[in-house]
């Protein structure tokens, strides 16, 4: 139950457009790598989905461009849910969001394709990455592939380039849509069909479309049309009010951004996919977007009962497996105008730490995979988890602690970050090949940093920890972690 964040740049407090989103597993424990794809020249080579028992391939053209990659581990076994790329282009693409409201009325008329046989969400990125240029190259190639394969998933892919950012919805197995997503607006995405007005006559720039998405909806018990002959694709594939298992964290998101226009949840409403925030928003408050369990509301999901608490289902979710936050800086080389903000586990407790598109390599513990169970394994994603796992136990007496801890190494990189854009600057105005040493070095300084500060923090907060297991530990409250 992915969820995503958009922000254009004319409401956004750094002028820079922001894509966002926070990645959500079946399971707690999901671990994730982050590494370079180097570019290629050789002919005749395919993707192939790695995951167990599939053995479809998609052909690739003869050069293809570097880009960057956050997969699952291996051992996963389910393929690499490569789940945000960003290539040399100054393209970024953010999947693996999935679609949970397509009612059978229209998976009748579109089937999904067989299983093994099609995309879907842990093979769709690296066909579309490693080859389109921009977001309208990108939803054209994820056309044509929807045209030869078909989709396995309805699921939802969000572009991003310097001149915008576009939503392309899959809903059967052959019927989709892409939107271009306004500067002047934010959006709060959840795993909900959520376009809107499309006029299929006349489409223009911000629309494209599946060319049978208009004869499916025609087929469908109820059309909700316009007098111009516009089509509400949401209203119509999925009538009446949305599930309220999952509007309750788009409320919420959009509750942060726009209070003023929001108001209390209404589990009847159906919340639009765009709005105009209250004033701008900051990267640093997305970033706490993904760690929110509707704390200070009347759903917060660690004060509610079992009963209620299993059917609401907050932006920071126990499942997430990482979450990213994407600027872009337009006065940046293409190859370099990306900004990823990476956290890996669950955001909470967890810490983003940035890296600029134009790196060629990625600091090692991010590439570590584990072979088994990852008890020994000594990556990123496992450190991080370690902390969230032991923070949760005790969010009174230990987590408070460690969510302001992190926050305030966030607003440190962050301020690193804004003092090195000049240098950055300076050095692609020597070479493409300067620019990438130098945004390589930085992201693998940062990194390595922060993996110390981690392991650093994991280790005093696992003592924390064990010194408050104590039968009188309600007496002690003056040792909580204050200053961790």
């Amino acid at each position: 139950m992915c969820t995503s964040v958009f922000i254009g740049k004319d409401v956004s407090a750094e002028g820079t457009r922001i894509l966002a989103r926070s990645e959500d597993q079946v399971g707690t424990v999901h671990p994730k790598r982050f590494f370079v794809k180097e570019a290629s020249s050789q002919p005749g080579r395919t993707v192939k989905d790695t995951g167990e028992g599939r053995d479809l391939a998609f052909p690739l053209p003869d050069v293809t461009c570097k880009y960057t990659v956050v997969p699952d581990y291996t051992v996963l076994g389910d393929g690499d849910y490569c789940s945000v790329c960003i290539n040399e282009y100054g393209l970024m693409i953010s999947a693996t969001m999935s679609l949970v409201n397509l009612p059978e009325e229209y998976l009748a008329l579109d089937p999904l394709k067989e299983e093994g046989t099609a995309l879907r969400e842990a093979n769709m990125c690296e066909p579309v990455i490693c080859q389109a240029r921009n977001c309208r190259e990108a939803v054209r190639v994820l056309g044509d592939l929807m045209e030869t394969y078909g989709s396995e998933e309805s699921n939802a892919v969000l572009f991003m380039d310097k001149e915008e950012a576009w939503i392309f919805e899959i809903y059967g197995g052959t019927s989709w849509a892409a939107m271009r997503l306004p500067d002047d607006k934010v959006a709060a995405i959840g795993t909900l069909v959520m376009l809107e007005w499309v006029n299929f006559d006349n489409p223009g720039d911000d629309w494209y479309v599946s060319p049978n998405l208009k004869g499916i909806l025609d087929r469908l018990p109820a059309q909700v049309v316009r007098e111009d002959g516009a089509y509400n694709i949401t209203d119509t594939i999925v009538p009446g009010q949305r599930t309220p298992l999952y509007t309750l964290r788009i409320w919420r998101l959009l509750q942060r951004m726009a209070p003023s226009k929001v108001g209390d949840y209404d589990e009847d409403a159906h919340y639009p996919l765009l709005i105009e925030p209250d004033q701008r928003v900051s990267v640093l408050e997305v970033m706490k977007f993904f760690g929110d369990r509707l704390e200070g509301t009347g759903y917060d999901v660690d004060l509610l009962p079992w009963e209620e608490k299993k059917t609401r289902f907050p932006a920071g979710d126990t499942n997430q497996s990482a979450s990213h936050v994407i600027q872009t800086f337009e006065d940046l080389p293409d190859r370099c105008c990306q900004l990823q903000w990476l956290a890996m586990a669950n955001a909470e407790y967890s810490v983003y730490v940035p890296a600029f598109s134009g790196i060629s390599d990625t600091f090692e513990k991010y590439k570590t995979d584990a072979k088994e169970d990852g008890l020994i394994d000594e990556g990123f994603y496992y450190l991080c988890k370690r902390i969230w796992a032991l923070a949760v136990t005790d969010r009174d007496h230990l987590g408070k602690g460690v969510s302001r801890f992190q926050r305030a190494q966030e607003k440190k990189m962050f301020d690193q970050i804004m003092k090195e854009l000049d240098p950055v600057r300076e050095a692609y105005r020597v070479s493409d090949a300067e620019g990438d040493r130098y945004v390589t070095d930085l992201a693998a300084r940062m990194a390595a940093d922060q993996y110390d500060i981690q392991l650093d923090l994991y280790r005093r907060l696992f003592f924390r920890h064990m010194f408050n297991c104590d039968d009188f530990i309600e007496e002690k409250k003056n040792f909580e972690m204050e200053e961790i």
